[in-house]
C-alpha cells in the first residue's frame, strides 16, 4: 500500500513537472513571436512625391460622346504644366487606358509617347484594356504598346513589374488586362506567383504601393453594383488576400471607372483615381513622409474644359448613366465627382 502511494506521488510529481515545462516553452515561444512583431517598427519614409494620372486616353483628333477625346492633348498639357510647377514631384504613374485606340491607334500611341518623353518628370505606365485591345482595324495591340514603352515607361518592357522608387518605398505595378472568364480584369497564375515573390522581396520595415487599372475593391454599392463588373478584377478576393498577408503593402491605387474613392480594408488603403479624359478631369499627387500619405486631387486649370466635361455627361447621346443603372445623368455626375473626403486626405500607413 505504501509502495503504491509512493509510486503515485512520484508519477504525479513527474506529470506536474512536464506540464510546467510545456507551459514555459509555450510562453517563451509566444514571447518570441511578440518580440519578432515588436521588432518591426512602423515604416518611416523620407519625403517623396508622385503623381497618378488615370485614364489619360490620348487621342489623335478623335471624338467620343462621354470623353473629351479631341481635347486629350490639351488635358495632358495642362497636367504636365501643373506638375512641372511642382518641382518636388519625382515620378508620374500613368494609366491605365493610356490611349483611346479607336481607329487611329498608332497615332494615339505616338502622341502619348511624345508627351511622356517631352516631360521633365519620368513616368511609369499601367496598362488598361484600351491599350491591349488590338482586334479591329486601326487599333494597336499589346505587343506594339509594350515595344513602344520598353525601356522608358515600362522599364523592362513587361506589363507587370516592381521598382524601388526611393529608400524604403517600392512600387508594384499589376497588369489587370490578362484574359479571364468575363469582361472584367484578371491576374493569371504566373502573375499571381510573381506578385507573391515580388512582395516577399520587400523588407518588412519598408512600404510597397500597388498600382493597377481594374478595381480590386469595389467602391459602389446597391442595385447598380452588378453593372460595374467589367471594371473589377475577377479574382480580386484572391489578390486582396495576398496583399493583406504582406504588411509591407500600404496602399493600392486603381483607375478603372475614373471616379475618386478612398476605402480602408485590412489596414490597406484602396484608392481609386479620378479620370483625366472625362469628368471630373482630375489627377492625384501622393506625398509619402514618415508613416503618412498625403492625398491631393487637382483639377485641370482650364474652366472651359470642366464645362465641356460636365456637358458631355449630361448630353451623352449613348446615355451611359443608364448602362450603369443610375436614375438620371445628374446622379451619374455625382458618382463621377466622388464622395466627400475622397479628394483630399491624410492616410496613416499600417
Amino acid at each position: 500500500m505504501i509502495r503504491t502511494r509512493i509510486a503515485l506521488a512520484i508519477w504525479t510529481l513527474a506529470f506536474t513537472l512536464v506540464v510546467a515545462g510545456c507551459r514555459e516553452l509555450e510562453e517563451a515561444s509566444g514571447a518570441g513571436e511578440q518580440s519578432v512583431l515588436a521588432d518591426v517598427e512602423p515604416v518611416q519614409l523620407p519625403r517623396y512625391r508622385l503623381a497618378h494620372v488615370g485614364n489619360p486616353l490620348m487621342d489623335f483628333g478623335g471624338r467620343s460622346a462621354l470623353m473629351l477625346s479631341a481635347d486629350s492633348d490639351m488635358l495632358m498639357y495642362d497636367v504636365l504644366a501643373q506638375l512641372h510647377e511642382r518641382s518636388s514631384v519625382e515620378m508620374m504613374m500613368m494609366g491605365g487606358n493610356l490611349i483611346h485606340n479607336t481607329g487611329k491607334g498608332e497615332a494615339d500611341l505616338d502622341l502619348f509617347v511624345r508627351r511622356m518623353r517631352d516631360s521633365r518628370i519620368p513616368a511609369l505606365a499601367i496598362l488598361g484594356p484600351r491599350d491591349t485591345r488590338g482586334s479591329a482595324t486601326g487599333q494597336v495591340h499589346r505587343g506594339q504598346v509594350l515595344a513602344a514603352l520598353r525601356g522608358h515607361e515600362l522599364p523592362e518592357g513587361k506589363p507587370y513589374y516592381s521598382r524601388l522608387l526611393s529608400p524604403g518605398l517600392h512600387v508594384v505595378v499589376l497588369d489587370t488586362t490578362e484574359p479571364g472568364l468575363g469582361r472584367g480584369g484578371y491576374l493569371g497564375r504566373d502573375q499571381i506567383a510573381w506578385l507573391e515573390r515580388a512582395l516577399a522581396q520587400v523588407p518588412p520595415d519598408e512600404a510597397a504601393i500597388v498600382f493597377g487599372h481594374h478595381v480590386l475593391l469595389p467602391f459602389w454599392e446597391g442595385s447598380t453594383a452588378a453593372r460595374f463588373s467589367e471594371h473589377v478584377v475577377e479574382n480580386a478576393e484572391e489578390v486582396r488576400a495576398i496583399l493583406a498577408a504582406n504588411r509591407q503593402v500600404k496602399m493600392v491605387c486603381t483607375s478603372s471607372m475614373g471616379a475618386p474613392s478612398i476605402r480602408e480594408v485590412d489596414g490597406i488603403h484602396y484608392v481609386s483615381a479620378p479620370a483625366l479624359a472625362h469628368l471630373p478631369c482630375a489627377f492625384r499627387i501622393f506625398t509619402f513622409e514618415g508613416d503618412e500619405i498625403l492625398v491631393e486631387t487637382l483639377g485641370i486649370s482650364e474652366p472651359k474644359l470642366d464645362t465641356l466635361a460636365l456637358l458631355a455627361v449630361r448630353e451623352d447621346p449613348q446615355s451611359t448613366w443608364r448602362h450603369y443603372g443610375f436614375s438620371d445623368a445628374d446622379a451619374f455626375v455625382n458618382f463621377l465627382q466622388g464622395a466627400p473626403g475622397s479628394w483630399q486626405a491624410t492616410l496613416r500607413m499600417r
